[in-house]
């Protein structure tokens, strides 16, 4: 896959996405908060960004993989205790709560059956 870059132009943080300018000169691109290399980075007017393109489900062009210049790319912990996937939607359910769950369900049907 071919890397683009561009810039920045737009960014609407309350909706999490903007669109690119090429550096090609070519039609602006879409790129969805999702789209970045990024966890905790909001991207800013100007910013330049290297990224590759996809077609969504609709057939629009948009950007994904994107590394804005001078932001550390998000890198999952090695040795990490979750499940979660690089870039996914659905983190684990952390240990503590699906315990909790677990006892309230056992407790439930204990009292249940018991009475």
């Amino acid at each position: 896959m071919s890397t683009f870059k561009g810039t920045i132009i737009t960014w609407k943080a309350d909706r999490g996405f903007g669109f690119i300018k090429p550096e090609d000169g070519g039609k602006e691109v879409f790129v969805h908060i999702k789209g970045l290399n990024h966890r905790q980075y909001q991207p800013n007017i100007g910013d330049k960004i290297q990224y590759k393109l996809t077609t969504d489900r609709t057939g629009r062009i948009r950007a994904y993989d994107g590394l804005i210049d001078g932001v550390e790319p998000y890198q999952r912990e090695k040795g990490s205790n979750n499940n979660e996937e690089a870039g996914s939607d659905n983190p684990a359910l952390p240990m503590p709560m699906l315990v909790a769950g677990v006892v309230v369900i056992a407790i439930a049907a204990a009292v249940y059956f018991l009475s």
